[in-house]
């Protein structure tokens, strides 16, 4: 998460897991 590509990614895809996963 070093480029601000990465950082908008990762945010983006915890998201994502946790609408993936209803737990």
């Amino acid at each position: 998460t070093t480029s601000s590509s990465d950082s908008a990614n990762e945010k983006a895809t915890k998201p994502k897991q946790a609408s993936t996963k209803p737990a």
